[in-house]
């Protein structure tokens, strides 16, 4: 009978933790290892044992001692635990040790993220994504995954670390069943780290993780909505995605990597919440009450072009999950990007007809809002066509969210640091050439601070702008000629009735580019509440600067526009925006 439990012939590794095998324990690992374990219980116990294992990953966290003073007035001699950690989850099964690392530690903690997709044909793992800290070599790193069969999936994860600058001492693998071939490999190959598991057995496998540990309890409806989504890892392409948004939307190379990382953020964010889209079960002592989540049907997903990838993966992955049908209708002027998504969708083994994509422009928006057998509507672009969708989408009578335009505002106090913010200024109102949702489009500067107006204008000349795919290119062109020219329009209008233009990017040519849409960084001061400039959305890299005295001023400015999505203040005194006058609305 192989050994299901701790198994004590490995105490000879000396960097090897084998929880105690108590009755609390044992009771846990059997709700969890059970078949017959309802997905609730299963949960319930997975969190129990987590809690364990990452109390005793801990104790391995330097210390430093700590006297303090007791309510009954004697001297107690502790410690307190100040060095940062930080918990890098293997995609994705590792993500569901993150709620109980956040209780346990009370200091300074972080979150990194390693995807390991393993090749059909040779089964070598290969490292796909990963995104950690900047400063994660400097924190005690805690490896989180549920399963340790081959060690192959894990010796990579610790190579990317590695890599990224974290030793081996610093570095705690936590988890759930161990097989004792992968305690031996990664002993043998990382002596420095710390292993910490709460069982050994000697059946585990990568092909029977999930039936070993009892994941096998959601039924098979759940696992076939599930299983699609937990691949769309294996075939996430950078490259593909990264050279359409680049000739398409006219990125720069790290903008398009930002899109990509945090599109993959949405999926994981929503893979990580499905387990709770099913419904819910309550009990009390007078009620039992059950609630059930049904599918709506169709959805509808409206999107715009300034992140093709991104937006899509706000509410797709959602809607799937809960057992719905989506339509993509994105921007004619990106096609590409979500063409190749689709693509995606079947290479991940979506059935056809779960995931289509409808290229169009408003034609093909009125049409499809016509079709009853839509439910559903996300829309995220500009007010105009945000308000005629949601008409319509309430006289049909079928759901819908919309996201239109917005006013970004950002406040900087006297206390601030000048150089960080004025990065964070120019960053803001000049990336992605000013065509984001949350792009800083006004900058309100409070006292002493319109004195660093002169160091923002000299920043912002020294940014490159030209074809994104050219590397160190930091602002890339306008979407279309009609962008550029309604842009140019808002800041000749805005001279018209009063602003200066300290900082001109019309008219700006690059000279491999002759014909390219571009406009360069524009700063705008003198500003008045009542220019166009103020209040439309400009969606280009266009910042109005505008002065007052005190930060209850700048508040009181901010709300008189009509779309003060937003609003941000830089300051080095927390107070300064925990009072009640802050409130914006």
């Amino acid at each position: 009978m192989p050994s299901l439990n701790g198994d004590h012939t490995l105490d000879t590794f000396d960097n090897v933790t084998i929880l105690p095998q108590g009755n609390y324990l044992l009771s846990c690992m059997t709700r969890i290892r059970s078949s017959d374990t309802e997905c609730s219980d299963f949960v319930d116990a997975f969190e129990k044992v987590a809690t364990q294992l990452l109390m005793a990953a801990l104790d391995h966290v330097p210390s430093e001692p700590l006297s303090i003073s007791t309510p009954t007035g004697s001297t107690y001699h502790g410690c307190y635990q100040s060095r940062p950690v930080c918990g890098v989850s293997i995609l994705r099964a590792g993500s569901s040790f993150e709620n109980a690392l956040r209780k346990a530690y009370s200091g300074p903690l972080s979150f990194g993220k390693i995807l390991i997709q393993r090749d059909e044909a040779t089964s070598l793992p290969h490292h796909l994504y990963s995104k950690l800290p900047q400063n994660v070599a400097s924190t005690t790193v805690l490896i989180l995954e549920p399963m340790l069969a081959t060690g192959g999936s894990a010796m990579k994860a610790l190579d990317v670390l590695k890599e990224a600058g974290v030793s081996e001492e610093n570095m705690i693998f936590v988890n759930l069943v161990a097989s004792r071939k992968g305690l031996t490999i990664l002993h043998k190959c990382f002596p420095g780290i710390k292993l910490v598991t709460a069982a050994v057995d000697e059946d585990l496998t990568p092909s029977n993780c999930p039936t070993l540990l009892g994941i096998d309890i959601l039924t098979e409806e759940e696992n076939s909505s599930h299983r699609p989504v937990r691949s769309y890892w294996s075939f996430a392409n950078l490259a593909s995605q990264r050279h359409y948004l680049c000739v398409e939307v006219g990125k720069t190379l790290s903008d398009a990597d930002a899109e990509f990382e945090r599109g993959l953020d949405a999926i994981e964010t929503a893979c990580s919440v499905s387990n709770d889209i099913g419904g819910s079960h309550h009990v009390n002592q007078s009620s039992e009450i059950h609630t059930v989540n049904e599918p709506l049907g169709v959805c509808l997903s409206i999107t715009p072009f300034n992140f093709p990838f991104l937006v899509p993966l706000w509410s797709i992955p959602y809607a799937i999950l809960a057992g719905n049908t989506v339509i993509l209708k994105p921007s004619e002027r990106t096609p590409s990007v979500s063409q190749a998504l689709a693509d995606c969708f079947l290479r991940a083994g979506f059935p056809p007809g779960v995931f289509n994509v409808v290229n169009g422009g408003s034609g093909v928006v009125n049409a499809l809002l016509a079709q009853p057998s839509i439910q559903a509507i996300s829309f995220v672009g500009s007010d105009i066509a945000g308000e005629r969708i949601t008409e319509h989408a309430r006289a049909t009578r079928k759901r819908i969210q919309a996201e239109c335009n917005g006013k970004n505002h950002g406040v900087v106090l006297d206390d601030a640091s000048k150089m960080k913010s004025l990065y964070a200024i120019a960053g803001s109102a000049f990336g992605a050439a000013g065509q984001r949702c949350m792009a800083l489009s006004v900058v309100i500067l409070v006292g002493s601070t319109k004195d660093w107006l002169d160091d923002l204008v000299k920043l912002a000349q020294s940014l490159v702008i030209g074809c994104g795919l050219d590397p160190g290119v930091e602002i890339g062109p306008l979407i279309s000629t009609e962008s550029k020219k309604r842009v140019e329009e808002i800041i000749t209008t805005a001279e018209k009735e009063g602003a200066k233009v300290v900082l001109d990017g019309r008219n700006y040519s690059v000279p491999e580019y002759p014909e390219g849409n571009f406009v360069g960084p524009t700063i705008l001061t003198d500003v008045k509440p009542y220019m166009s400039c103020y209040q439309e959305e400009i969606f280009g890299p266009v910042l109005c600067c505008m002065e007052v005295e005190s930060l209850e001023e700048a508040i009181e400015l901010i709300n008189t526009n009509r779309s003060p999505s937003g609003p941000v203040l830089r300051t080095a005194n927390k107070d300064s925006f925990m009072g009640e006058n802050t409130d914006t609305s």
